[in-house]
């Protein structure tokens, strides 16, 4: 019993002193992003650089848990679901996923992805973190181009669309990669059944969630906006859809903000009609204010210092890898 009563306390001890660091991320990545904002700066910035500040690279005061991961995930997928509303014109999306950029995306993933990992080989990596290092060198960041694009005013532009749609490509297919030489352990072991058992899946989950998110999710957020007369019932069914589609893809191997870039894609028309506009403006409300400013400053927690105790060689490898040489490879392919 006394035991029992030890975990007990242990374990609201923990939990208080991790609801305090997600409060302190939130006041800290909101005054930032006021400083940011004044001075012409993307928001997202300042809120890397509170976790940078609160975690392992400066105060220490804060470190990454596996709840602080599950809240802040809840703001990319906000994230991804509003651009999909508000932000990205299905037509301009529909039109710049051609087979050419496809191919290429396809083409250059695998160049940088394979490389990398034999760089890292031979700098003395195991086969694990090469391949960590090549997934880090190989995916485009779709959040950050997304943020980056909004923040600029260029995601409902013809550019911009493109340059979504490409780090979307990059960053699906990447996954899948990663996904099968993670699975594997070396690139020695590539299965080709296996890689086309992953594509298998993102199709299978590409087409389970168009048709619900045209047949199903539409006509049930109008049943619960018309029918229903509890306080933000509609709200509540936006954001369990949300998980819901999150859930879907993580389930097929696909990342949870695909999931809810496609329901905010198809629930464009529905919640942009006036009966439906309070719901939309309470959830952007909720992810402007906690969620997507908690997500990025997440991030800037992952921050630390370790990196400096690798050998110099490495060190001065990964920076040409992650800029110049992923630069080139995209180019080249594009042309």
């Amino acid at each position: 019993m006394v035991r029992r009563y030890e975990q007990l306390e242990e374990e609201g001890d923990r939990m208080i002193g991790e609801l305090l660091g997600v409060a302190l991320l939130i006041f800290l990545a909101k005054m930032l992003e006021e400083v940011m904002v004044r001075k012409g700066i993307p928001p997202l910035i300042g809120w890397s650089l509170a976790g940078i500040i609160l975690g392992p690279a400066i105060l220490g005061l804060i470190h990454p848990t596996t709840s602080l991961v599950l809240l802040s995930s809840v703001g990319i997928y906000l994230f991804f679901f509003i651009i999909g509303l508000e932000e990205i014109d299905v037509k301009s999306l529909a039109l710049s996923l051609n087979t050419r950029y496809l191919v290429s995306m396809l083409m250059a993933t695998s160049i940088i992805m394979l490389t990398t990992y034999a760089i890292g080989l031979w700098l003395g990596l195991s086969s694990i973190e090469s391949i960590s290092l090549a997934v880090l060198a190989s995916l485009p960041t779709a959040s950050v181009v997304a943020k980056t694009l909004s923040d600029m005013g260029l995601l409902r532009t013809s550019v911009g669309a493109l340059t979504f749609s490409y780090a979307l490509l990059g960053e699906t297919i990447g996954l899948i990669l990663a996904g099968t030489l993670l699975e594997l352990g070396t690139v020695e072991q590539l299965d080709v059944r296996r890689v086309a058992l992953q594509l298998g899946e993102v199709a299978l989950f590409f087409i389970i969630a168009i048709v619900l998110g045209i047949l199903i999710a539409p006509r049930f957020i109008e049943a619960v906006g018309l029918y229903m007369v509890s306080r933000g019932a509609q709200v509540g069914a936006i954001f369990g859809l949300l998980l819901l589609f999150v859930a879907i893809g993580e389930a097929f191997g696909v990342h949870g903000a695909i999931g809810a870039l496609i329901l905010g894609l198809v629930l464009s028309d529905v919640l942009q009609e006036e009966s439906s506009r309070a719901s939309l403006e309470t959830l952007k409300g909720i992810g402007d204010g906690v969620f997507i400013p908690l997500f990025f400053a997440a991030i800037g927690l992952k921050y630390d210092w370790v990196f400096i105790t690798h050998d110099a060689l490495l060190l001065v490898v990964i920076p040409l890898i992650l800029t110049p040489y992923r630069a080139m490879i995209h180019y080249l392919t594009l042309r």
